[in-house]
């Protein structure tokens, strides 16, 4: 998309200077053919002469002149009904009459009203002033090229009128070319702008979906841990449980021994406490 653009962009910067480069040359040929000595006329009479400066003078300050619709209220008649008048009428017979005749006339009768009209009226253009609006705004680019166009166009010949013509519409061309060319530039900024916008919002998304993997790859992490940590106290707490019952069945054993011993002794003392009684027995069986 990015190459489709400068493509379009340098066709068009192609374009303008062959347009350029085109008022350019037919700038010089008109300008060559205003000079004096390549078409040659008759100078004319001074009324002639009289009549151009004076057209040239009033075209030159109706430039500053424009347009504008002025609201007016004006009275008219109109008809409000009709009206019965007795008129007198002679006698028209050519031998005379002894006395003439009334006859009834109906005429219209009119009343006045007031009407509100939109005409149209020539005044100076804004920023403009004074009696023939010569007093204004300074003279731009576009004032002295109509300037030089107007003053070609009174004091030339007919040929020149042409190339008159055709400088102006050149000019304006060349000026509507650059504002179309501008307005697809324009365009051309807006649309990487918003495509800028779009992949930077793609981007902050795409950072904020990394963001919250990250998170969750860490949430993981810290759950996989604690679960380990959780397994490693079970087995801890199995441990010790085990080593509970080792140490409980060794004090059992120990009992068990220290019960075995107390019972050997006893047999022990028994043992010997029948050898006693015998010795005694035999003792006293002998003493007999």
């Amino acid at each position: 998309m990015g190459a489709c653009q400068r493509d379009v962009v340098s066709a068009l910067c192609r374009k303008s200077f062959r347009w350029i480069v085109l008022l350019l040359w037919l700038t010089s040929a008109a300008h060559a053919t205003w000079r004096t000595g390549l078409y040659k006329y008759s100078a004319g009479t001074q009324l002639n002469r009289e009549s151009s400066a004076a057209s040239q003078t009033s075209i030159y300050q109706k430039r500053n002149w424009c347009p504008h619709t002025v609201t007016k209220t004006v009275t008219c008649q109109v008809q409000n009904g009709t009206t019965l008048q007795r008129v007198y009428q002679t006698c028209r017979w050519p031998q005379g009459c002894t006395g003439g005749s009334y006859r009834t006339v109906v005429r219209p009768s009119y009343k006045v009203v007031y009407r509100t009209i939109n005409s149209l009226e020539w005044k100076c253009c804004p920023g403009y002033s004074g009696t023939a609006c010569e007093e204004g705004k300074r003279a731009t680019e576009v004032n002295i090229f109509w300037d030089l166009c107007t003053y070609r166009f009174l004091c030339s010949s007919p040929a020149e009128h042409i190339s008159v013509h055709l400088c102006t519409s050149l000019y304006f061309s060349v000026l509507l070319c650059t504002s179309l060319y501008f307005f697809v530039l324009l365009c051309t900024s807006l649309y990487i702008s918003v495509h800028l916008c779009t992949s930077l919002y793609f981007s902050v998304h795409l950072c904020i979906s990394l963001y919250i993997s990250v998170h969750l790859c860490t949430s993981l992490y810290f759950s996989v841990l604690l679960c380990t940590s959780l397994y490693f106290s079970v087995h801890l707490c199995t441990s010790l449980y085990f080593s509970v019952l080792l140490c409980t069945s060794l004090y059992f054993s120990v009992l068990l021994c220290t019960s075995l011993c107390f019972s050997v002794l006893l047999c022990t003392s028994l043992y010997i406490s029948v050898l006693l009684c015998k010795s005694l027995y035999f003792s006293s069986f002998w003493s007999l």
